[in-house]
């Protein structure tokens, strides 16, 4: 496994653990949907029950593969071990990366702009940084991207499809 691989995974564990207890578990989801919820106040319900439900599924399979003492909880090993396959989690990260880019897009205009991705992304727990670098890496023009882009961006980011992808700016 590649350093930048390994490096991805274990930021991806961090992001999880959101309350940072060192695993990760059903809470840390509800945190995680909180966090981003209260990021783009003036989203739509539909968005917002919309990625409720996607963080919640989104752990669901992640103890349903990782969680191998069955102590709901999943810790750092574990998910290394789980994630060296990601295309195991391509049906609940493709939804997960629906809910957050149309969570993104509150006035529904098929457009993210750099205040809400920024917003989003440090709620997730990235740098606010390098989600500047990130927005302006997904091609943004007139402060804004189209929402199916950032949609392909977590997809690849997550799923490990692409190895070159604009997500790895988070990483580096």
């Amino acid at each position: 496994m590649s350093s930048e691989a390994a490096r991805r995974i274990e930021l991806f564990f961090e992001l999880l653990d959101v309350d940072g207890n060192g695993h990760i578990d059903a809470h840390d989801f509800v945190l995680l949907a909180d966090r981003l919820v209260r990021s783009v106040p003036g989203a739509r319900p539909d968005a917002r029950e919309a990625l409720v439900v996607a963080c919640g599924s989104f752990w669901a399979a992640l103890a349903a593969e990782a969680d191998d003492d069955d102590d709901v909880t999943v810790t750092l090993d574990e998910f290394r071990a789980s994630v060296s396959s990601p295309d195991q989690f391509a049906d609940v990260i493709e939804e997960y990366a629906d809910a957050v880019s149309r969570f993104g897009d509150p006035d529904g205009d098929d457009f993210v702009t750099r205040a809400d991705f920024v917003a989003m992304t440090t709620a997730a727990g990235f740098d606010r940084d390098k989600s500047g670098e990130l927005f302006d890496a997904l091609g943004a023009t007139a402060d804004r991207i189209p929402k199916h882009v950032w949609y392909e961006c977590i997809r690849d980011y997550y799923t490990g499809a692409k190895t070159s992808t604009p997500g790895n700016v988070m990483v580096s």
